[in-house]
């Protein structure tokens, strides 16, 4: 039950849900049990969040590689001049 508890605890952290957070603990001081379709609820919302974050940050990657790529030669300019 601790094991869920972490879990659950990790997930309405990575929400910020402060109402869930909230309820945890009481959970604790009553012993009470997660439901299934709760939980699977929960870990669904997380898994939304998370894969949408991974596909914006890949999304980005070209245009970083880009920005990155087209500043090296004025970079490399200004430094060869820098040293000359």
């Amino acid at each position: 039950m601790l094991e869920v508890d972490k879990r659950v605890r990790n997930c309405a952290v990575l929400l910020n849900d402060n109402k869930l957070i909230a309820k945890l603990s009481d959970m604790i001081a009553t012993e009470a049990k997660y439901h299934g379709k709760c939980l699977v609820g929960l870990y669904n919302k997380v898994w939304k969040v998370k894969s949408s974050a991974i596909l914006d940050r890949q999304h980005q990657l070209p245009k970083i590689y880009s920005m990155l790529f087209s500043t090296k030669p004025q970079i490399l300019q200004a430094t060869s001049k820098l040293i000359q």
